[in-house]
């Protein structure tokens, strides 16, 4: 993300990347005197993003995750009402600040966010920090402000280019905004994902410009007061997009892999390694695999819950086929092979848990137990 203001007018650039292609926008009007906003998201409907009838904006970064003590004396966040509040009712990054720090923001450990307003000023968002600022111009990316002295070191590469690019020149002309907004854009390999869609506001004005996977020649201008005078809806980005032809072939890759993982919920085919893989392959969505990680590892408990083992071991297999870093799907199965007193197999997989992460206690405690039972010395 980046803002820059010049004179009286303020522009902030936000690029989306993820995996998941079903990307949505959706206007919502404000009740009395509350401010009607357009927010930005996934299926799920969590905002992402938003900008209000005040030129407030915002948008989510995704960060080292970082633990820090629940304090109870603080309210409890919940992400969508909180967010959904702040676009309502505030229409500066000061209120934004007022607000926010009454509450334990525990649950964005591994996120940030960074709030804009019409003059500005700006708001970073930790789950333990909050900075304000107000520089004529300012990058943001993955990283986290207060954990990070010095920002040349930061290994970003596209967040360096921007830095580089802003350090050279700065102005707030459209064809300036859109070379900033594609310097920043990531496009992923096999194309899986990447960029899924591109913002840039213009707050003084209380519009937008969207711009779909990759694509920095066609985007589509909205004007937020037309738009919420259209009443409340919801926008479907791709749809918005027909002949963006490789941001529907994204989609099609990731609908597939989706429906996929919902069918091995239903089928038999879990049960069997080998149709598994010619399944994944027949499909040609091997390279969005990686990306179910989550969906696969608890789907395989769903099958230990049924006593279904064979499809269990096969689904946390699948994980560390396309996930070579899933230590808690090799515990997993080191979990299944101890059960079933093959300890042999129960410690290579303890051992290859361990390797990516060597604070596994459960690795630890279990290993040893399996190398007591095979005599194997320390």
């Amino acid at each position: 993300m980046y803002k820059i203001t010049k004179g009286a007018k303020t522009f902030v650039g936000d690029n989306i990347d993820y995996w998941d292609a079903n990307s949505r926008m959706w206007f919502e009007n404000g009740a009395g005197n509350e401010m009607g906003a357009v927010y930005f998201g996934f299926e799920n409907l969590y905002p992402q993003g938003a900008m209000n009838e005040s030129g407030l904006v915002y948008g989510s970064l995704n960060v080292t995750p970082r633990e820090v003590p629940y304090n109870k004396h603080l309210l409890s966040f919940d992400g969508k009402k909180v967010m959904r509040d702040i676009m309502k009712t505030c229409k500066s990054v000061g209120e934004v600040y007022s607000k926010l720090i009454q509450y334990n923001r525990t649950p964005i450990g591994d996120g940030m966010l960074y709030f804009v307003d019409q003059t500005g000023d700006y708001l970073i968002v930790e789950v333990d920090t909050m900075i304000r600022g107000n520089d004529s111009h300012y990058v943001i990316s993955n990283f986290c402000p207060s954990q990070t002295p010095d920002v040349n070191t930061v290994e970003i590469p596209f967040f360096q280019r921007a830095r580089k690019m802003m350090k050279s020149h700065v102005d707030t002309s459209f064809n300036y905004l859109t070379a900033l907004s594609d310097t920043l854009h990531q496009s992923w390999a096999n194309n899986v994902g990447g960029t899924q869609y591109t913002l840039i506001f213009d707050l003084s004005e209380g519009s937008f410009q969207l711009f779909y996977y990759h694509d920095f020649k066609h985007p589509i201008k909205f004007n937020l007061k037309a738009e919420l005078g259209r009443g409340d809806r919801m926008v479907s980005i791709p749809d918005a997009f027909p002949n963006n032809t490789l941001g529907h072939a994204q989609l099609a890759q990731y609908t597939k892999a989706h429906a996929f993982i919902k069918q091995l919920k239903t089928t038999d085919l879990a049960n069997d390694s080998t149709q598994l893989a010619r399944a994944i392959h027949s499909e040609g969505i091997g390279p969005m695999m990686n990306f179910f990680e989550t969906e696969l590892y608890f789907l395989g408990y769903d099958f230990l819950k049924a006593e279904k083992r064979i499809g269990a071991i096969n689904l946390f297999q699948l994980n560390v086929n396309y996930c070579p870093k899933s230590w808690h799907s090799y515990n997993s199965i080191g979990n299944i092979y101890y059960d079933t007193a093959e300890y042999a197999l129960a410690l290579n997989y303890y051992s290859r848990s361990l390797a990516l992460n060597p604070t596994n206690e459960n690795g630890q405690k279990k290993s040893k137990k399996c190398k007591k039972k095979l005599k194997i010395d320390k």
